[in-house]
């Protein structure tokens, strides 16, 4: 995704990725309901990708390494934490929920997000260093 910033070109091959990432994901997720409507998967690990770089497009603007350390050790100690709450079936992708619902397939947002935010808060300085010397 850093890579995607520097170019056009990986820019416009990142778009393309993750436009098929996406298709996968709604495919996955439609022929799991109709084969298995009880344990169909809604969000599993290509829908935790897609969620990440999508996010990835918001935090690439950020130019502050501060913040994205911020990000990554709160998202980290949230997701870590023994923090949950009854909250609705369809908000169980993030992680917070009492009861961890039936699927094949479920990486919650939290706190697998903060390995995400971490890669970030590693690879600014690189990138700064490499937008400074180009």
């Amino acid at each position: 995704l850093r890579l995607a910033s520097l170019s056009d070109h990986f820019r416009i091959k990142f778009f393309k990725r993750l436009l098929a990432l996406l298709s996968i994901c709604s495919l996955i997720t439609l022929v799991t309901f109709f084969l298995d409507q009880s344990s169909f998967i809604f969000f599993g690990i290509l829908h935790f990708l897609a969620i990440c770089s999508i996010l990835g497009l918001v935090l690439l603007k950020i130019r502050n390494n501060y913040l994205l350390f911020i990000f990554a050790v709160s998202s980290f100690v949230l997701g870590t934490s023994e923090i949950s709450f009854n909250l609705p079936s369809y908000l169980s992708w993030l992680g917070f929920n009492t009861e961890v619902p039936n699927t094949n397939d479920f990486y919650p947002l939290f706190p697998w997000i903060s390995f995400y935010f971490f890669g970030f808060w590693v690879s600014n300085p690189f990138l700064n260093y490499l937008t400074n010397k180009c």
